[in-house]
């Protein structure tokens, strides 16, 4: 087992993305096909040098699995980030503290700034931002593989076996009417996750037996408890359960049995 060289700093210092809440970071300068931001950096806490990651998960090993972080220029070359979403919560820890962010107070002015924080109110203020929004989502619709397509509307449990032109006019539609959700839907790796557990499931890959609140493989084998509420959402206790340690391993079973 590695020792932990990365984000060892107090919750008094942790950045924290709250419940409900959206923050949008955007590429500085011209628009890019894709930047790729380093997942790694030294700052200084109480004039202390930390080193910190973007780190999605902890391996059995001990090794250390980093998030890719990349600005794409058919997102408009911002990241959505989501206060709902485990993922984005690591996310957002790092944008705050890394001397990547212009808009951290705390960085070093000596390192290049890559990027700049918006509030998302801020961004939505005036129509011409949400026509550019919406643009960008209908040419993404537009962008998409005959494949993708109909991975989209797999994943939200609809037939995507009906003609490629109508699934076509239809996430189109869906783009334009919804174009921020569908945007982050298209660009977010949570959402790109639950897309490949929602297929899994149509699929008979995995199932989630609603008596035993447990999601297991088609074998019976379990992958997890699911939390008793009244106002469960299943997947969400899985993609927690594939963030852990384990997860690894079980989202690979997962994605060979999609394959088979």
């Amino acid at each position: 087992m590695e020792k932990q060289i990365y984000n060892n700093y107090s919750d008094k210092v942790r950045p924290k993305l709250k419940k409900g809440q959206t923050v949008v970071y955007e590429l500085l300068g011209p628009l890019r096909e894709e930047y790729f931001i380093p997942n790694t950096d030294l700052i200084k806490i109480n004039d202390e040098p930390v080193q910190i990651a973007a780190i999605r998960r902890i391996q059995p090993d001990g090794k250390p699995e980093f998030f890719n972080i990349t600005f794409q220029a058919r997102s408009n070359c911002r990241i959505i980030l989501s206060g709902n979403s485990a993922r984005d919560a690591k996310l957002y820890e790092f944008f705050e503290l890394c001397n990547f962010n212009k808009s951290n107070e705390n960085r070093d002015e000596n390192a290049k700034a890559i990027f700049k924080r918006y509030d998302r109110e801020e961004i939505s203020k005036t129509k011409r931002s949400d026509k550019k929004i919406q643009r960008e989502a209908i040419r993404l619709a537009e962008d998409l593989s005959d494949d993708e397509v109909r991975k989209f509307f797999e994943a939200r449990g609809e037939n995507p076996a009906t003609g490629i032109h109508t699934l076509r006019d239809r996430i189109e539609e869906f783009a334009e009417k919804k174009p921020e959700e569908f945007l982050k839907f298209s660009n977010n790796e949570d959402s790109q996750l639950l897309t490949e557990l929602k297929i899994a499931s149509g699929r008979g890959v995995i199932v989630y037996d609603k008596e035993d609140w447990k999601w297991k493989f088609a074998d019976g084998t379990e992958i997890c408890k699911v939390k008793r509420s009244a106002n469960v959402d299943a997947y969400k206790d899985l993609v927690d359960k594939i963030e852990t340690k384990t997860g690894a391993k079980i989202l690979d079973t997962i994605r060979k049995g999609i394959e088979d």
